[in-house]
């Protein structure tokens, strides 16, 4: 498990099969105030890394794929298909987001279908 505590976690490498679109999912859960501090920053938000060496983004940005809804305390799985069909076998690069100034995000258990 990891606690996400600054605005963006680390990037999660995905491989990625050629002609494929995979789902990638993430659980992620909002600290409570029973757990020492309450999360009071945005929802977290799961993001496509932008390459476009790899897959045809329309445009420099980076790719929403799911955001949080869940009370503080819950856990929520955050997934997507990426929206982007590689021609070739290659990785692509995905990461949370979030903003705060008490409490923190726990990430657990990333899933690639």
């Amino acid at each position: 498990m990891f606690h996400l505590t600054i605005k963006y976690s680390e990037k999660k490498i995905i491989p990625v099969r050629g002609s494929t679109q995979p789902q990638i999912s993430v659980w992620v859960r909002k600290s409570q105030s029973s757990d020492g501090s309450n999360y009071n920053g945005t929802q977290p938000r799961l993001w496509l890394k932008n390459n476009s060496a790899i897959g045809s983004f329309v445009d420099s940005n980076d790719v929403l794929l799911a955001t949080a809804s869940a009370a503080n305390g819950t856990w929520e799985q955050l997934s997507a298909i990426l929206p982007i069909t590689p021609f070739e076998d290659t990785a692509f690069e995905v990461y949370l987001d979030c903003s705060g100034t008490t409490g923190w995000v726990n990430i657990d258990d990333w899933k690639i279908n």
